[in-house]
């Protein structure tokens, strides 16, 4: 009689434990093979979101580990994995991995390979058949700690140097230097500074020249046309340099260049833009203001001798002139009018075709000018 009562009583908690409907919850799904990477490689996303000022809450999507994938390869000793992340306000973009893991000493690493959504861009999102799918919240505090390096954030520095290449006045070099270790970004600009030159107000004229001449500079690895910008849109490096084609007390002429080599691209390549400023005024000046012609590229080129720096495909230095003048695109005050520099005794057109450009260069003399030079 006691042991029936004891079961009817056990009978009975039973019972009261199990859900409405007399349905036990489910058991929870279990977790994959490399959860404990999954969720560390979570966390590492999480942080890049945050670093980004990317907040809100997301769905990540992992794919399997694999040797590689879509134009990437693992670093040697660790495996790819893709990852799709969606969420925050309407991303949906996606992710590419190195992962690996030092088993003695329980910690991570992970090597970002492609992360463009990090820009706020969808960019190329890979079709994963997902082995396993977290949430996470960059708003909310972290599921467990981290076990992994973190890059620093993007840095942005500038460095002031005595010009070692002038015995005279007192130009300064400085370096422009932008590094987004994350996202595999490493972009430099070297260019002049003339606010030292004796006699000069140093509050007026030219510092408005030397910020010129640093915009100008920066803007040849960053500025290909529209809003595009490499620091949001590519992995690799740029590096840039220049050369100051004339320098006197009324006119500087410099020529700024680029060396490009991105990730994405089929090879390297470079790019050139000329800045020529009024030294009184402190105004960046137009062909349009040194040369008395009407705006019109084609003809300029047609009309004058010009002499090609180098030619393509094996052009005469006449068949690449015609070339040229075809193919130049006058864009105005903002484009490629500005794209020249001058010499003590020639004038340079930087003329841009597709993908390309060459320089071509005109004696003064034989140019119809606006301006005593």
């Amino acid at each position: 009689m006691k042991r029936l009562s004891l079961m009817l009583m056990l009978l009975a908690l039973l019972g009261a434990c199990a859900p409405a409907g007399g349905k036990a919850d489910p058991a929870p799904e279990p977790e994959p093979e490399h959860a404990a990477l999954y969720r560390q490689l979570a966390l590492y996303i999480r942080q890049g979101l945050a670093d980004y000022r990317l907040p809100g809450k997301y769905t990540l999507s992992f794919g399997p580990l694999e040797e590689e994938r879509d134009y990437f390869r693992a670093l040697e000793g660790e495996s790819l994995c893709a990852v799709v992340v969606e969420g925050g306000d309407g991303l949906r973009g996606g992710g590419y991995y190195s992962v690996g893991w030092d088993e003695e000493a329980d910690w991570y690493g992970f090597h970002s390979l492609s992360e463009p959504f990090l820009s706020g861009d969808e960019g190329y999102c890979p079709e994963v058949d997902p082995v396993w799918t977290l949430e996470i919240d960059t708003e909310a505090p972290a599921a467990e700690v981290p076990r992994f390096d973190t890059p620093p954030v993007p840095v942005e520095t500038v460095t002031d140097h005595k010009d070692p290449f002038r015995t005279g006045g007192d130009f300064h070099r400085e370096t422009y230097h932008y590094v987004d270790q994350r996202r595999g970004l490493d972009v430099m600009a070297d260019y002049p500074q003339i606010g030292w030159v004796r006699g000069w107000d140093t509050e007026g004229v030219e510092k408005t020249v030397d910020d010129l001449l640093r915009q100008a500079a920066v803007e040849v690895p960053f500025d290909f046309g529209g809003d595009y910008d490499v620091r949001k849109d590519e992995n690799g490096a740029t590096e840039g340099t220049y050369q100051i084609t004339r320098e006197d007390e009324k006119y500087l002429s410099v020529r700024f260049y680029s060396y490009y080599d991105f990730r994405w691209a089929a090879h390297p390549s470079w790019g050139e833009r000329g800045v020529t400023v009024d030294r009184e005024t402190g105004r960046r000046l137009a062909l349009t203001d040194v040369v008395d012609f009407d705006g019109d590229g084609g003809a300029l080129i047609r009309r004058y001798d010009w002499t090609p720096r180098w030619t393509w495909e094996g052009n005469s230095a006449g068949d690449e002139v015609e070339f040229l003048a075809g193919a130049f695109v006058d864009w105005g005050e903002n484009g490629y009018l500005e794209d020249f520099y001058l010499t003590e005794d020639k004038l340079g057109l930087i003329v841009r075709f597709g993908r390309y450009y060459t320089c071509i260069e005109a004696s003064l003399d034989s140019l119809p000018l606006k301006l005593e030079l």
